[in-house]
């Protein structure tokens, strides 16, 4: 039972080794000459394994070149080895064994033997519509030994359009025979049939024997060489579909409308733009302003507006497609300077000033103004300054907005300072000592000023005395003031004199006894009244004639 058991499970082992044994060559396709590198793996470790080559559909040839040959695995039952390939083996499928001496493991593979391969150089899609105009070119090349290509030029390739699959390589009349050019290439142009089905199309070259030593060599690997070329064929299927091919409008794409703000006129790129075909027929995109390019729009406004961007995309059958978008531009504007007027202004004296200077920008992206010359500051918005006398005090600002661009201007301010007012007084005047000297009899000062229309009018006295009580002389000093307090004087002369004497009464003539007395207390005293002196002095003096004598009375 034990011994049954280990059997049965080195049964199971072999199994599983017998199906695991693969053999696989480097490539598919060699020329002759060319080395076939071969690799076995899952065989057992290091066993001993008989590789051999030979024809796939046919008699081997019993030569050297088709003897088996022993290699052996290493420690994970892998080996590698080569067979190079005879010219007796042109145009054949070969097999290539593998069989294990101790395993019992046997593994193939199939390669072939080619010096002419059919490669597809063009795109045909998988699904046509009916009378679709089809293009199948293939490239005809030599494989060369040891690695590369070279085009065979000027040779006959036939196509053939068959209904159904690729099926089997089978002899027919070709549809056309085209020559390869100097790339080798030959192109079969045709349309797809009217009826939908499954469809191929072949291409064949039934290769060349090997020319006589009177024909020129035929080898595209080697020119100076005359070998015989094997056949190649390529196939692709198709279908043919009528369901598929209606005709679809393309789809224009347009960005939403937006806004562009601009220092200056350049040029405006707007991304976005596109344009598709479910049918893959699209066949232009245009747009009615400016150019496309990748997917963006370009173009130069000439100036602030509204610019509509129309794209167009069109398919081969004439179908259309439009969007549009609306580009607004704004063109930078100039700030517009708010300065204050050019004004004259009249001042007391030294004064300082204040003015707002600033700039409104329709873009709202005024940075601010500077004072470039002149006198004064500017601070705050306002420009201040102070005045040293007359004059014009002037002053050039400038605005500037974030694009560069400003606006100027200079402000011319006239300043007239205060004069004192111009006086005149009134003239000189004699009175009597009796007269009134206020200004109303001697007169008064009248005065001008450039600004107030009625300065104030003042005026103070000082006296001198004259040779008698009643005499004297006033100078009065007349004073304008105006409302800056500002003032202009001038003098008048007032001289006071008694000019009037006195008014006597002599007493009555009298006559005495001789005895009598002749003082003036018997005889009468006289009497006087003047205008300026309450007291007059009274005097006199005789003069005596005889008896009579003559008393004069005198007041002063």
């Amino acid at each position: 039972m034990k011994l049954s058991i280990i059997v049965l499970l080195f049964g199971l082992f072999i199994g599983a080794q017998l199906n695991a044994a693969t053999v696989f060559t480097d490539k598919d396709d060699y020329p002759p000459g060319d080395t076939v590198f071969i690799t076995g793996t899952e065989f057992w470790n290091n066993e001993t394994v008989t590789v051999r080559v030979t024809h796939y559909n046919g008699f081997t040839p019993i030569t050297a070149d088709y003897y088996p040959w022993d290699v052996v695995t290493n420690g994970y039952g892998i080996f590698d080895t080569y067979w190079v390939v005879p010219e007796a083996a042109l145009g054949e499928t070969l097999l290539v064994s593998a069989e294990g001496h101790s395993s019992g493991l046997i593994a193939t593979s199939i390669f072939t033997d080619c010096n002419a391969i059919l490669v597809l150089s063009s795109i045909m899609e998988d699904t046509q519509c009916p009378g679709d105009p089809l293009e199948f070119c293939v490239t005809l090349y030599q494989p060369c030994p040891g690695g590369g290509y070279a085009p065979l030029v000027n040779r006959p390739v036939l196509f053939f359009l068959n209904d159904g699959n690729c099926g089997v390589n089978t002899g027919q009349i070709p549809d056309e025979t085209i020559m390869t050019d100097a790339n080798g290439e030959a192109c079969f142009y045709i349309d797809a049939p009217d009826v939908d089905g499954q469809y191929a199309i072949r291409a064949k070259y039934l290769g060349e024997p090997k020319p006589d030593a009177s024909e020129p060599p035929n080898s595209a690997c080697n020119p100076t060489r005359r070998i015989r070329i094997s056949a190649a064929n390529y196939c692709q299927e198709f279908t043919v579909d009528g369901s598929a091919c209606i005709n679809n409008p393309p789809v224009a794409t347009c960005p939403g409308n937006s806004s562009v703000f601009l220092c200056e006129l350049g040029e405006v790129c707007i991304s976005g733009f596109g344009s598709s075909d479910v049918d893959g027929n699209l066949a232009s995109t245009t747009v009615s302003l400016g150019t496309l390019n990748g997917g963006t729009v370009c173009f130069t406004p000439t100036g602030s507006g509204d610019y509509t961007i129309e794209l167009v995309a069109t398919d081969s059958e004439g179908l259309t497609d439009a969007c549009q978008t609306v580009v607004s531009v704004s063109l930078n504007s100039a700030p517009v300077c708010n300065l204050p007027s050019d004004g004259s202004y009249f001042v007391c004296d030294d004064s300082t000033f204040n003015f707002p200077v600033s700039a409104t920008d329709v873009d709202g992206n005024l940075t601010g103004c500077v004072l470039i010359s002149g006198v004064g500051t500017l601070s705050g918005g306002n420009w201040t300054f102070t005045t040293s006398g007359p004059g014009v005090y002037s002053a050039t600002f400038e605005c500037t907005d974030e694009c560069g661009a400003t606006c100027s201007g200079t402000v011319n301010i006239t300043v007239s300072y205060n004069n004192a007012p111009v006086i005149t007084c009134p003239a000189d005047i004699t009175v009597s000592c009796d007269a009134s000297t206020d200004p109303s009899n001697t007169g008064s000062a009248t005065a001008t000023d450039d600004h107030d229309p009625s300065p104030l009018i003042t005026y103070t006295d000082s006296e001198v005395a004259g040779s008698c009580l009643q005499e004297k002389t006033i100078t009065r000093t007349w004073t304008a003031t105006d409302d800056c307090n500002a003032s202009s004087q001038c003098q008048q002369i007032i001289t006071v004199q008694d000019n009037t004497d006195p008014v006597i009464t002599c007493p009555a003539d009298v006559t005495v006894e001789c005895d009598g007395s002749v003082d003036p207390s018997a005889t009468g005293t006289a009497t006087a009244t003047d205008n300026c002196d309450p007291s007059p002095v009274v005097t006199y003096s005789d003069a005596t004639a005889g008896n009579t004598i003559t008393r004069t009375w005198t007041a002063t």
